[in-house]
């Protein structure tokens, strides 16, 4: 892979010419900017859940839900002993009995 002058990453052969969210993604939509997806994440018509380690990429979890205007349930949990990586914290196994135990009570909401 080569690399073009100011784009992200480094020269190794696995990194990306591109900043997270691809290449179509135009400059004023920067993946990291809040709101980013703002208009998309209201549209969202199924259940939601949030979920954000301590340590996480989301600022305000308890202001999350408020993007998702087209769903009638959203869910936050704001996990402890987590970070961004929730699949590698050592608590994983709690946060995929969390996940369970939601789509078990949307299953049963939508039924």
């Amino acid at each position: 892979m080569t690399k073009r002058p100011g784009t992200v990453g480094s020269a190794a052969v696995w990194s990306t010419a591109n900043s997270p969210g691809g290449p179509a993604l135009a400059d004023d939509r920067h993946p990291l900017l809040p709101g980013v997806v703002a208009a998309e994440a209201a549209r969202i018509a199924v259940p939601v859940l949030i979920v954000s380690g301590e340590t996480d990429v989301i600022s305000d979890i308890h202001a999350e839900p408020s993007a998702y205007r087209g769903t009638r349930d959203v869910t936050a949990w704001l996990m402890a002993d987590m970070a961004h990586m929730h699949n590698f914290a050592s608590s994983r196994a709690l946060l995929w009995r969390k996940l369970e135990h939601w789509y078990e009570g949307v299953v049963v909401t939508l039924a």
